[in-house]
């Protein structure tokens, strides 16, 4: 089915022989489409509507650019995995990755081991579509208010991460960190990490693996919601105020995904805090079953 912004392209950016404009002068041969024609000096009776013509080329060239890579992102499934502490979440998203890059998911019982950030992983194919992964990283960045930090390949530096321990410019860029800017950045962290903290919640993490190419689909780690506890987090920081921030930003991600993955221990079927989840999710999907 051919949406109506998509037929509204497709007159836009047509210079076949039924379509476009045919140019009179200097070539009558040459044809050119009504949207690479706002922007030729010749179609302009004067400079000023020839800067206007350039302008408003370059508008509706960005447009239709977000128009498809928003019905790219549509045909692009994420799946949430989410529940209770200690349930397994990061092993059952480990268990769908390449073996290279398991090492970079954190796993293991207790607080220190925990995941204490929203971490987003994509198949390689769609990390290699620059307007697909800058709608996704714009996406992201509207849900939590800062743009999606690029999780190290160090598998160290990664596990840090993910436990909401670093949160640095150079990560969120993706730069390289030799060894030593490596240990100054997570010592130097330790001892800031009281202004850290908020940061690190709503700082989520993006990552891709080769092994989900084949799955087509994207997998969220989520953070354990009900527990409200971060390494290291400062005593004034109130574990109820984490866990009730991470509720919320539950309720946002459920705006980027196509589905939730809920896991439990079966001693916990009827905990509390398990229940809160699946309200959380059931307020924030209310057309998902």
């Amino acid at each position: 089915m051919v949406e109506p912004w998509q037929s509204f392209a497709q007159v836009l950016q047509a210079d076949g022989e039924a379509a476009g404009l045919q140019r009179v002068y200097p070539d009558a041969t040459a044809r050119c489409s009504l949207l690479d024609a706002l922007q030729l000096p010749s179609v302009a009776a004067t400079q000023d509507s020839a800067q206007r013509g350039r302008e408003i080329h370059d508008a509706l060239s960005g447009l239709l650019g977000q128009l498809n890579a928003f019905e790219s992102m549509s045909r692009c499934p994420i799946l949430a995995i989410t529940g209770v502490l200690n349930a397994g979440k990061s092993s059952l998203l480990a268990s769908f990755l390449s073996p290279a890059n398991r090492a970079r998911v954190l796993r293991g019982l207790g607080n220190e081991a925990g995941t204490h950030r929203f971490v987003l992983w994509l198949p390689k194919t769609w990390w290699d579509e620059p307007e697909l992964l800058s709608t996704m990283i714009s996406f992201m960045a509207g849900l939590f208010g800062h743009p999606p930090e690029h999780l190290s390949d160090d598998a160290e530096i990664a596990a840090l991460q993910y436990n909401g321990r670093i949160v640095t410019s150079a990560l969120m860029q993706g730069q390289a960190l030799e060894d030593s800017q490596q240990e100054k950045l997570v010592t130097g962290n330790q001892q800031a990490l009281s202004s850290a903290v908020p940061a690190a919640i709503n700082v989520p993490l993006i990552a891709y693996d080769e092994g989900l190419n084949d799955l087509k689909l994207g997998l969220i780690d989520c953070p354990d919601i009900q527990t409200g506890f971060l390494s290291g987090a400062p005593a004034q920081v109130a574990g109820q105020d984490l866990a009730a921030v991470r509720r919320e930003q539950l309720a946002r991600v459920g705006r980027l995904c196509s589905a939730f993955v809920v896991v439990s221990k079966l001693s916990t079927l009827h905990d509390a805090g398990l229940l809160q989840i699946l309200t959380t999710l059931r307020d924030a999907m209310p057309g998902v079953p």
